[in-house]
């Protein structure tokens, strides 16, 4: 400016310059104020997408638990778990909704409310008593209590079992009410709330409650580890691997998102063609898929990944079978009949001398997939004698009950005990009888 007396035009030159510099301002500040707030509703979409995740793997681990010892435990662990989470999070929620009703803020895009978001009054009035900075009110006690509690039950709970040690490492580093040591000469609550405008207070408390969902999401990821998943144990919707944008979240190491999920057409092509085999694991191959695509079906349990799949349908007569969004329905058929035979027949006709010589096959006639079987042993039952048990294909282990056997005769073997490879696991049918007739 310039020095000495100045002119009035030079004086209405220096106003311009003041009122320019506070108009920058002012337009810089709510520039920041409006970033927050898009912020806090994007905090508040992943939130709400976390929950819905959150709300499908525990009805998968819930569908588990009615069949297993071991995940009826971890479902209740799971449980303990979310009602401690739950606490916490609902206690967030209604400091969030008291905080903007009395502030009187409302979300109008045209006219848009930056001073209720800028305003820290409110906050500071919410988590501090009279506005003092050393006083805590109830509202700021109960949060805490409730944040402290979560991290206690995860520390006592799950410390010391190698599986859940990033749970519980993450809720000693994102769950605290306490710095270390102060930061600028704030506590934790003095840093968070106090003078805090109530966008910035709403962002705090939603990074809060997301982190707080995220370690659920953590817990069950480890307790369905290694199981099949399907998108909806009710439905027969497809469940693929994202692609996805980690959320903003404090201090957060990691965090599943399911916002971006690019859906591809696949191929998927059966050996057996449209059919599906009952109680056996159909490998089914799909073109373009990767180690992160995934299919479900309805009646049937799927396993695998990396575009290689197998398919066990259960007794049912149809399987819905979907792929990047895509159904197909299936026949289901019951596996063919096992078959034993000597000589390649059922049903055969020979001198006693020759039975000695035969041992027993098991095949599965007409099947489409390479399956083999191993006899392990079966019963031989031959007129006027007990019923001999044979360890082995051989008949040669019983050659003595042949010699006195007269043409007409009818020597029975059953309950052939095998051993099926190439059927997963799956337990082959007994095979049926096999009949000799004595020719001479």
């Amino acid at each position: 400016m310039a020095q000495g007396k100045q002119t009035p035009r030079q004086k209405m030159i220096n106003l311009m310059y003041l009122v320019f510099i506070a108009m920058l301002a002012m337009q810089i500040d709510q520039e920041i104020v409006r970033s927050f707030y898009d912020t806090q509703v994007s905090l508040s979409e992943t939130l709400s997408l976390t929950n819905s995740k959150n709300e499908v793997f525990e009805k998968n681990l819930a569908e588990k638990a009615q069949n297993s010892s071991d995940d009826q435990v971890s479902y209740q662990n799971y449980l303990e778990l979310k009602g401690y989470s739950d606490d916490l999070v609902n206690d967030i929620n209604r400091i969030k909704n008291t905080m903007v009703t009395q502030s009187g803020f409302k979300f109008n895009e045209e006219n848009f409310d930056y001073n209720s978001l800028n305003n820290a009054e409110h906050s500071t009035k919410l988590f501090f008593q009279g506005g003092d900075e050393n006083k805590p009110s109830g509202e700021a006690k109960s949060l805490i209590n409730k944040i402290n509690a979560l991290r206690g039950f995860i520390i006592q709970k799950f410390e010391g079992d190698e599986k859940f040690s990033t749970v519980v490492s993450r809720a000693k580093q994102n769950l605290i009410t306490e710095y270390p040591q102060k930061k600028n000469g704030k506590t934790w609550l003095m840093h968070k709330f106090y003078n805090q405008p109530l966008v910035a207070a709403l962002s705090n408390l939603e990074i809060l409650a997301t982190e707080v969902r995220n370690i659920q999401s953590d817990a069950l990821s480890i307790y369905l580890q290694g199981k099949s998943i399907i998108a909806d144990p009710n439905s027969t919707l497809i469940t693929q691997t994202p692609t996805t944008s980690p959320p903003m979240t404090s201090n957060s190491s990691h965090t599943e998102d399911f916002t971006q999920q690019k859906t591809q057409d696949y191929t998927a092509t059966i050996t057996s063609g449209t059919v599906l085999y009952q109680g056996f694991p159909n490998p089914v191959n799909i073109d373009g898929a990767t180690s992160s695509t995934s299919i479900s079906a309805t009646g049937a349990t799927v396993s695998g990944g990396g575009g290689k799949w197998t398919v066990t349908p259960g007794p049912v007569d149809e399987v819905t079978l979907t792929v990047g969004g895509k159904s197909t329905k299936y026949m289901v058929k019951k596996l063919p009949p096992v078959v034993a035979t000597v000589r390649g027949k059922s049903a055969v006709a020979m001198p006693a001398s020759s039975i000695k010589n035969q041992t027993v096959s098991v095949d599965m006639p007409g099947f489409v997939y390479p399956v083999s079987f191993t006899v392990n042993g079966f019963k031989v039952k031959v007129p006027g004698k007990p019923t001999a048990f044979v360890s082995g294909n051989s008949l040669s282990q019983v050659g003595h009950l042949f010699t006195n056997l007269r043409a007409g005769d009818k020597v029975t073997i059953l309950d052939i005990e095998v051993t099926a490879t190439g059927m997963g696991n799956s337990i082959p049918k007994t095979p049926s009888n096999v009949t000799i007739n004595v020719s001479n």
